[in-house]
């Protein structure tokens, strides 16, 4: 069996708001230009984990038998649970057109990358948002993941009018 990358392996160890000096600096570089972007190795084994879970093609219908199932069903959870980029990747659908057509499946770009690796991190965010990045689509998955994976988590979702909450969503 290949070697699976832990979530301890990214996930901060830091005490709250002594952030380590590496964080910082990456943010920071990002913060100059993509192009100026440093490496910030607990993001790049984020990635790295998400991948090597989206290789793994089976299906809850590859399985015939019920512990098979159970235990694939487990596993999806906390994979789900852990890492919203590979929830996102995977499960992510994108509604195309009016509100009664299809959907596109999800690929999050790098800013969306870096923007579920700081929200799974546990940090706060406060970002200035361009238009047209996909951005309320990102933070909407975010949102339906926590409130699927998490006990008792609460999102609002505000807009300017009903129509334009059902037009996005």
């Amino acid at each position: 069996m290949a070697y699976e990358i832990e979530t301890s392996e990214w996930y901060p160890s830091h005490k709250p708001l002594e952030y380590p000096k590496e964080l910082v600096a990456w943010i920071d570089s990002i913060n100059k230009g993509w192009e100026n972007q440093i490496k910030y190795e607990p993001f790049e084994i984020y990635k790295k984990q998400s991948n090597a879970w989206i290789k793994d093609t089976d299906e809850i219908v590859d399985y015939s038998d019920e512990d098979e199932q159970e235990d694939y069903i487990i596993r999806e959870y906390f994979r789900c649970r852990d890492n919203t980029l590979y929830y996102a990747n995977k499960y992510g659908w994108l509604k195309e057109g009016d509100v009664d057509g299809g959907g596109i499946s999800y690929k999050a770009w790098k800013a969306q990358e870096v923007i579920y690796f700081l929200a799974d991190c546990g940090y706060n965010m406060l970002l200035g948002k361009a238009r047209q990045i996909g951005f309320t689509s990102t933070l909407g998955l975010l949102a339906n993941k926590r409130i699927n994976f998490n006990k008792s988590y609460y999102v609002k979702f505000v807009t300017h009018t009903k129509e334009k909450g059902e037009e996005i969503f």
